[in-house]
């Protein structure tokens, strides 16, 4: 209880930053600085996450198949809050996505668009997805629900995991540090550390892997975070006052 109670609250944190975000644009009536890839991966975390986490929580039929493909773990914790909390960051994300696309694509500078990386990742989605529909249209694999919503599973991992890193190299590309919030890298920190704390309290009880909430953030994804959170901070530092400050 403890353990979901501090997820809970690291997440919902996490939401509060996009919608701090969001103010903060639609305040300024610009985007610039605010990285593309940033705002799309985060998008598709959430709301793949909540595709995933809902399937899971709510459909009888994936449950009887998980407890088929796995015998010696025949029932999983959906936590519902943190669906709900996936559901509402997929809205604020998906405002956030229009304020960046539409509303206010004229601030951004020229070169400031969706990347290659990402376009790639894109494709490498869409090639995984038919290649399953391939193989089901063949008769060579089964296609089912549980198949189906793991595969949103695997777009929520890897959007989960990429989503600060461009945010990074914007920064590094034009030597300054953008403000996407004056509190952003707090709440950031304070959402991330509460996820943490909720892993490590997992771990401290003794929790396997299949006792775990489905749809809560891996490990990996938390140790990406925090590598590009220290490198916000070390680029709030170096371009203060938008000019480069090379360390002595």
């Amino acid at each position: 209880m403890i353990s979901e109670t501090l997820y809970i609250a690291g997440h919902f944190i996490q939401i509060l930053s996009y919608g701090l975000i969001a103010e903060r644009v639609s305040r300024k009536g610009s985007v610039l600085g605010l990285s593309c890839d940033f705002v799309a991966y985060s998008f598709l975390w959430l709301t793949a996450s909540c595709i995933y986490g809902a399937s899971y929580l709510i459909s009888s039929k994936l449950a009887a198949q998980y407890s088929k493909r796995y015998p010696l773990y025949t029932s999983y914790y959906t936590s519902p809050i943190v669906v709900l909390l996936d559901l509402v960051g997929s809205i604020v994300t998906f405002y956030l996505a229009w304020q960046t696309f539409k509303k206010f694509k004229g601030s951004r500078r020229h070169h400031e668009a969706l990347s290659l990386p990402f376009y790639f990742f894109l494709s490498l989605l869409g090639c995984g997805l038919l290649v399953l529909v391939w193989y089901y249209l063949h008769g060579w694999a089964t296609l089912n629900e549980l198949d189906i919503a793991n595969y949103f599973y695997v777009i929520s991992y890897f959007g989960a995991i990429f989503r600060l890193i461009p945010q990074c190299s914007t920064n590094w590309y034009f030597l300054r540090f953008h403000v996407l919030h004056r509190h952003y890298l707090l709440v950031q920190t304070l959402s991330t550390f509460f996820l943490t704390a909720s892993l490590l309290h997992y771990k401290v009880n003794n929790q396997e892997w299949y006792e775990l909430p489905t749809n809560i953030l891996s490990s990996e994804t938390l140790l990406v975070t925090w590598v590009c959170l220290a490198i916000l901070l070390y680029q709030l530092q170096i371009y203060k006052g938008g000019k480069k400050i090379l360390p002595q």
